[in-house]
């Protein structure tokens, strides 16, 4: 018995050209959205970060100290922290220092306002990022006195020092 018509032989070039079409659609629908959760983990990471830092912070402040590190962070216990805390997620940079001794201002995302109290007023910066390019949306993260970890929207382009002059590097 014959069959009638051609046999199948595989998709025109219209009918391949059409799917390649419909992917690309595809696909650029969804390059935004895995691009800004991706920026959201890096955020993420960051505040977790400083998160770590709040914890370690809170066991140096408790009294016999009852102020916050004056000059730099490596003055915690090593123990309490380790150097790949001083790099934020979407900084890309920093690079990761060996030991807690060869803390340096290029081997941290961070500025650190020491020598504060605890009871300084809430919102009070203790650390936050060096530059507003580390996170995409025109902003940074901040660890404040009240032991909040916030991202802050700003329109001020580069490096953030001028937030609190005085601050040393990490």
């Amino acid at each position: 018995m014959k069959t009638l018509g051609r046999k199948w032989k595989g998709f025109t070039l219209i009918e391949l050209l059409v799917v390649i079409v419909i992917i690309a659609i595809l696909a650029a629908l969804l390059f935004p959205a895995i691009s800004k959760v991706r920026e959201l983990s890096k955020r993420t990471g960051c505040q977790s970060n400083l998160h770590q830092f709040d914890v370690a912070l809170s066991s140096f402040v408790y009294p016999p100290q009852n102020f916050y590190p004056t000059n730099h962070l490596n003055e915690l216990p090593g123990s309490d922290i380790s150097s790949e805390l001083f790099l934020c997620p979407g900084d890309l940079s920093c690079a990761k220092a060996d030991n807690m001794t060869n803390m340096v201002g290029a081997n941290s995302s961070y500025y650190y306002h020491g020598g504060l109290s605890p009871s300084e007023s809430a919102g009070t910066k203790v650390i936050w990022d060096k530059r507003t390019s580390n996170h995409t949306d025109k902003g940074y993260c901040a660890l404040d006195t009240d032991h909040s970890t916030r991202f802050y929207t700003t329109n001020t382009p580069g490096d953030l020092h001028t937030i609190y002059p005085a601050a040393g590097e990490y």
